[in-house]
């Protein structure tokens, strides 16, 4: 009488990899479908910010943040809209007086 050995045969051992093996590639293609989306996402986002930003520079013909009539032209409520100096730049004051025309960009806050 012959006795087997109580164990996985080559065949049970092959099919346990395969589907390891299956299951990796799934993960590991998830993780590049979601990091793919995160970059066109990124792209849209950055495509909106350049059309905003050509699309002040049409209508205005300034540079946002650096537009000297914005409080007159944009309507931000009840209070004016802060301006930039309109010399064709967008800086930075190193002065608390000057508005820092680098956060006029964005968004017209009020002054």
């Amino acid at each position: 009488m012959r006795r087997y050995s109580n164990g996985f045969t080559l065949i049970e051992i092959a099919i346990v990899l395969v589907i390891i093996g299956l299951l990796i590639g799934g993960v590991l293609k998830g993780q590049e479908l979601i990091t793919g989306a995160r970059v066109r996402n990124l792209i849209s986002q950055q495509d909106g910010i350049k059309a905003a930003f050509f699309g002040f520079q049409d209508r205005f013909r300034a540079l946002p943040g650096d537009y000297a009539a914005a409080d007159t032209n944009i309507n931000c409520g009840a209070a004016a809209c802060a301006k930039g100096n309109g010399n064709g730049s967008i800086e930075s004051a190193a002065t608390g007086t000057v508005t820092h025309e680098e956060t006029l960009v964005c968004c017209p806050i009020n002054s």
